[in-house]
């Protein structure tokens, strides 16, 4: 049995010579397989490049599930006034036109807001200041001011 297993085995490869290696036809065959077979490699590059884009991916929404959550406990924990004041002072120059005129006081991530501040930047204030890290409310005692002109 095993024999009989060796010979047409024998007899398939060497079919399969005299087909590459046929003096008329055999370059254009020979061609033919290698294109099939170049093309099957980038059929495969192909499906690997788009595992590696999926997995690299799911590795970085796993990273930013992880920081989310970081990030959720780490405000949750409680900051000093003072640094939390100073965060709101910092972030306040983005906020309002004229930031010297807000006076900012925390106290356990309760900020409080006084002074004045123009119309239109008043609700893009208090958005702004709620985004900051560590403020977990805002009283807003701010004054709407009037644009000139």
């Amino acid at each position: 049995m095993r024999n009989q297993a060796n010979l047409m085995l024998g007899v398939l490869f060497g079919a399969g010579l005299m087909y590459l290696l046929d003096p008329d036809r055999g370059r254009r065959r020979r061609a033919l397989v290698r294109d099939q077979a170049v093309h099957g490699g980038h059929e495969v590059e192909d499906i690997g490049d788009g595992v590696a884009s999926k997995a690299r991916h799911l590795r970085n929404r796993a990273r930013g599930a992880m920081l989310e959550v970081k990030n959720r406990l780490a405000r949750e924990l409680e900051t000093n006034d003072s640094v939390l004041e100073a965060r709101v002072r910092s972030h306040l120059g983005r906020l309002v036109s004229d930031p010297t005129s807000v006076e900012v006081s925390a106290e356990h991530g309760r900020v409080t807001l006084r002074g004045a501040a123009p119309d239109q930047e008043m609700r893009g204030l208090i958005e702004g200041v709620q985004e900051v890290p560590g403020v977990h409310d805002v009283i807003s005692r701010l004054r709407r001011q009037r644009s000139k002109g």
